[in-house]
């Protein structure tokens, strides 16, 4: 889940209605313009520091057609650290999918974070509003100390519906004095399997000697969607303990098989957490339009030119580091997939002739063939992919 998705949904889900209780009709709501920055720079050596611009304009019953708050084209922007040491990012082009605002990419093949040392990021337009962030300090992440998983039951959905499965948790700690300020990134990747065996093909017109088994073992993966966060701030030890993560229900085909959790850790500063937490409440917490938003969000980027310059934004520096976990059939608990059940084909069932090309089908007894799903028969219809990942137990 990117930031920017996530600020566009906090302007139109009513960040300016601080305080209000009641029920408001979106028609009637009117937002300022304003200019989100999202910058990120981590110790990965395969994640290009980068910064992105997104503008928002005000909510109406008709399209917006003035010019955008600021000119985010040509822009000058740099990283510096304490000793005044720079580096320039570079304008890679218009944003996401080939359209709007540009992003800024940073490929200085000298720039190497320092451990215990500070930076700031600085960004001047063409238009001369000049945006700069509060120094953040460096650290690389420790290690992830551990993952879990335990069976739990949670309410999903606007109706409170109850759901059942496996819970995962996390726990780190660090050997330094600095208190930690953590962000999780998780995705998952799981094996499944489909029941049925295939002899035959049906291509419409003939029945045609074939095998399903390379399309009965299949993989998937995901995103997990969320924001994940813990600190150590205030504790007598340097160290987070089981702070749960997302829930995989017993239904569907994440746990039939095996299930694998990935873990990007990311070691950021106070500030960068704090953002991250009131994110996660207002998007998560605040009930919508129909509970109290007690806060806007502003962020650790400020523009230091014009004080009638709205923005929000985040200056994200950060230590990584990863930690896979994997997860075989859970034993203390049933998994429900798709039901899947036979047709017989024949003077008894189907006409052959009223089968849709494309179709698996299986032999029984000899002369006795049967149909079913396609799903049922390849893994590869329900989204999966037969290639094994290189990480796979």
């Amino acid at each position: 889940m990117r930031l920017i998705k996530f600020i566009i949904l906090l302007v139109l889900t009513g960040s300016m209605l601080d305080g209000c209780i009641d029920p408001y009709d979106p028609g009637d709501l009117k937002f300022e313009n304003m200019l989100f920055i999202e910058a990120s720079i981590t110790d990965d050596p395969d994640e290009t520091p980068y910064v992105r611009f997104t503008n928002a304009y005000p909510f109406s019953e008709n399209n917006y057609e003035g010019e955008p708050l600021v000119n985010t084209i040509g822009a000058t922007i740099y990283v510096e650290n304490t000793k005044g040491y720079r580096s320039y990012f570079t304008e890679a082009g218009d944003g996401w999918w080939g359209w709007g605002p540009p992003y800024y990419h940073l490929e200085d093949p000298a720039f190497v974070l320092e451990e215990g040392e500070s930076y700031m990021l600085y960004i001047e337009t063409s238009d001369g509003h000049i945006f700069e962030s509060q120094y953040e300090k460096y650290h690389p992440s420790p290690p992830v100390e551990e993952i879990t998983y335990r069976y739990d039951t949670w309410e999903k959905g606007e109706q409170g519906e109850q759901k059942d499965g496996y819970r995962f948790y996390v726990s780190s700690n660090a050997i330094d004095e600095d208190p930690l300020y953590l962000r999780w990134i998780p995705n998952a990747t799981w094996s499944f399997h489909v029941p049925f065996r295939a002899s035959h093909y049906w291509d419409g017109q003939s029945l045609i000697d074939s095998t399903n088994s390379e399309l009965r073992l299949c993989y998937d993966s995901e995103r997990i969607e969320g924001i994940f966060t813990g600190t150590s701030e205030g504790l007598t030890d340097n160290r987070v303990s089981e702070i749960p993560l997302h829930g995989v229900s017993s239904y569907g085909y994440r746990l039939q098989t095996k299930y694998s959790l990935h873990l990007r850790q990311m070691r950021i500063s106070q500030s960068a957490y704090r953002f991250w937490k009131d994110l996660n409440a207002l998007l998560y917490e605040s009930g919508g339009l129909y509970e109290t938003i007690p806060f806007r969000m502003t962020g650790n980027i400020s523009c230091v030119s014009h004080e009638d310059i709205s923005v929000a934004g985040i200056f994200e520096l950060a230590g990584v580091s990863e930690a896979r976990v994997f997860v075989d059939r859970p034993t203390e608990f049933s998994i429900t997939t798709q039901r899947c059940t036979l047709d017989s084909i024949g003077s008894a069932g189907l006409r052959w002739n009223n089968l849709s090309g494309g179709s698996w089908v299986t032999e029984g007894d000899p002369g006795a063939f049967f149909t079913g799903p396609v799903t049922c028969f390849d893994c590869t219809a329900r989204g999966g992919y037969t290639g094994k990942p290189s990480f796979w137990e």
